[in-house]
């Protein structure tokens, strides 16, 4: 399906769905309006409940491309389940409250209210979590970027620098002049090494990636690892050469790390990322088997999860051996490279999580 309609159909579930519940539980409590709301909601549902379902698909495919949020990813897996439900539960008790069922008990329509008004509120809540963090993952980082506040505090505040856009003049950033250099050091950096305090070095300059961990759309366990050190190597293997990924990273510029400190250089096509820390991220088997082309390559290996697609090319016994491990276990990885210290230090800095 064609990647815009996903915007479209989650506005048509997240919509039509809280509408048809509010429709049919309102039915179901108040009997003097059931006979104009009640079809009319339970068809209602019978829309909401395709687009649902419609939503979780191509957003399937806008996950592969671009990343979202691993808790939306999570909620729309849920969602079009429950709108079925919310569905049969309704047809069953319009069905029994416009006359009697053979076999049926004279409490069932009852009953069935009553698990619809349940079915009905979990539902709208779980929509809720959708839309909430479907716009989270797509806002937040761009709002807090655009927050003048943000662009104009001092880069001392709290002990942690401010994303500002780079300087054009080549004038220094207030990082850059309070550590007596050029800009930070590689010393300074190490000091923000934490979820709440994250500065990373990508090729010579120096990010406050704090605010990007929980806007991150691949997850946050990715720009953990990044935090305290230099992690050029593991961004230019998970993105290489990609716009969109530079953009968002430039958004949050400190200033250039300070001359004599170690600096980072862009890789070579067979350079190796770091693992400077152990993703944490959950991904399910499902995850990962919808990566399974050179284009788009995850892998497992002993119950770790690995984004390999810059690694397809590079690899030095050919793409072949890469290809194999795409949307699955990487068996052939453990036959070739069990013993192989080289290798699984390579493996590592691929790493983006592990299986759930």
């Amino acid at each position: 399906m064609s990647l815009p309609l996903h915007p479209l159909v989650v506005h048509a579930a997240t919509v039509l769905l809280p509408l048809s519940l509010l429709g049919v539980v309102v039915a179901v409590l108040v009997p003097r309006l059931r006979p104009r709301i009640a079809g009319l909601s339970v068809l209602g549902l019978v829309a909401a409940a395709a687009a649902a379902w419609v939503a979780e698909e191509t957003g399937e495919s806008l996950a592969d491309r671009v990343g979202v949020a691993q808790d939306h990813e999570r909620y729309g897996e849920i969602l079009p389940v429950l709108a079925v439900l919310a569905l049969v539960m309704s047809g069953v008790w319009w069905r029994l409250q416009r006359g009697p069922v053979a076999g049926a008990p004279a409490w069932a329509p009852r009953a069935a209210g009553a698990g619809v008004v349940v079915v009905a509120v979990v539902t709208t809540w779980f929509t809720v979590l959708v839309g909430h963090s479907g716009a989270v993952s797509v806002w937040e980082s761009k709002t807090a970027a655009l927050t003048p506040a943000a662009a104009s505090a001092p880069a001392t505040t709290q002990g942690r620098g401010t994303a500002t856009a780079p300087a054009a003049s080549g004038s220094r950033s207030p990082a850059a002049a309070a550590s007596g250099g050029s800009g930070p050091t590689s010393a300074e950096v190490a000091k923000h090494n934490s979820r709440s305090d994250c500065w990373s070095v990508v090729d010579g300059t120096v990010y406050d990636l704090t605010a990007w961990i929980g806007a991150h759309p691949g997850g946050p366990g990715t720009i953990t690892g990044m935090c305290g050190v230099d992690a050029s190597a593991a961004f230019h293997g998970q993105h290489a050469t990609k716009a969109g990924p530079a953009a968002a990273l430039a958004k949050y510029i400190v200033g250039p790390l300070a001359s004599g400190t170690s600096g980072a250089t862009t890789p070579g096509p067979a350079a190796a990322p770091p693992a400077p820390a152990t993703p944490t991220t959950r991904y399910t088997r499902a995850q990962v088997a919808r990566h399974a082309s050179t284009s788009n390559c995850w892998s497992i290996v002993e119950g770790k999860v690995y984004d390999l697609t810059q690694w397809v090319s590079r690899h030095p016994g050919g793409s072949e051996g890469i290809v194999e491990m795409c949307g699955g276990n990487g068996g052939e990885f453990l036959e070739e490279h069990a013993r192989d210290a080289a290798a699984r230090k390579v493996l590592a800095g691929y790493q983006i999580g592990v299986l759930a």
